[in-house]
């Protein structure tokens, strides 16, 4: 998930990268980095209202997760 979040900050390769993450998410659902990963990846490139919705899915399934209760005020800040 780290490296990752890395390659998706890279122009050449932010695309992949957001196509990994995906897929690494589907493949593992209760894996929080990953999934952090691909929110911030989804916000960072402007899709933002995907990144939202991504957000709340996961605080619906999981409320109160610590990881993504902080990424939530870090993305509403």
């Amino acid at each position: 998930a780290l490296a990752l979040a890395e390659i998706a900050n890279d122009p050449a390769t932010v695309a992949d990268a957001g196509v990994a993450l995906q897929r690494a998410c589907a493949a593992h659902p209760d894996y929080p980095d990953v999934r952090r990963a691909l929110i911030l990846s989804e916000h960072q490139q402007g899709n933002t209202q995907a990144a939202r919705l991504e957000l709340e899915q996961w605080l619906e399934r999981e409320p109160g997760h610590a990881l993504a209760t902080r990424l939530a005020e870090e993305l509403a800040a």
